[in-house]
């Protein structure tokens, strides 16, 4: 899913090296002020009035499914 990124690209560099410094991974059980501002962004540029974050293609898949029923 990475591929289409590049190799070593300079801006994609620089935005690895400033995130690894803050913060890797937490649960979204916490807030996290770069994913809110991530999900402001996907609302405002796309049909969707929310935005659920997961771990893995599986909880995505199943959160689909839940919302589904």
């Amino acid at each position: 899913a990475v591929n289409a990124l590049g190799h070593a690209h300079p801006h994609l560099v620089e935005a690895l090296t400033t995130q690894a410094q803050k913060l890797w991974h937490v649960s979204n059980l916490y807030n996290v002020p770069g994913q809110e501002r991530l999900a402001e962004r996907l609302v405002e540029n796309s049909f969707a009035d929310r935005v659920f974050f997961t771990n893995s293609g599986a909880e995505a898949v199943e959160c689909a499914i839940k919302t589904a029923r």
